[in-house]
């Protein structure tokens, strides 16, 4: 019996996963920010778990999803309706070279290295630091870059 019931269980975890992680409205893994990661994580594990566990119903998983995904539109709500709440729960791109000077208490807060950070610049076609005017550091991980005028 318990066979039986994880061989139904588990596929239709995965699908109620799936449209839970739709209707949050995930974004591609590169536009991703961290509660964005951090929510499909947490619907992942709790579907495994309860897919697992033969003391929880499809039903305890479809509330505990829906539930989630109500805290994923309130978070985003707050988000978008306080900026206050958007840097705390979201954040905000960072300031990381200022007129071809690198900030580099930024780099340490962030924990990545000079090579690291000229590596991410020759990807968007960089190749020396004194050229860039202004670059941030998003919250996706990429660097936004202007470079000065020639």
């Amino acid at each position: 019996m318990e066979f039986l019931n994880l061989i139904i269980k588990f596929p239709l975890s995965i699908a109620f996963l799936f449209i839970a992680i739709r209707i949050m409205g995930m974004k591609e893994v590169a536009q991703a920010t961290a509660i964005d990661f951090a929510f499909a994580v947490l619907a992942a594990s709790i579907v495994w778990d309860m897919a697992l566990e033969p003391k929880y119903s499809i039903w305890h998983m479809i509330v505990i999803l829906v539930i989630l995904v109500v805290i994923m539109y309130a978070v985003d709500w707050l988000a978008m309706k306080y900026n206050r709440a958007e840097k705390y729960m979201i954040g905000k791109p960072k300031l990381i070279i200022k007129d071809g000077q690198v900030d580099q208490k930024c780099l340490k807060e962030e924990r990545m290295s000079i090579e690291e950070l000229e590596s991410r610049l020759r990807v968007v076609g960089v190749f020396e630091i004194e050229t860039v005017e202004i670059a941030y550091l998003e919250l996706t991980g990429e660097i936004s870059v202007k470079e000065r005028s020639k």
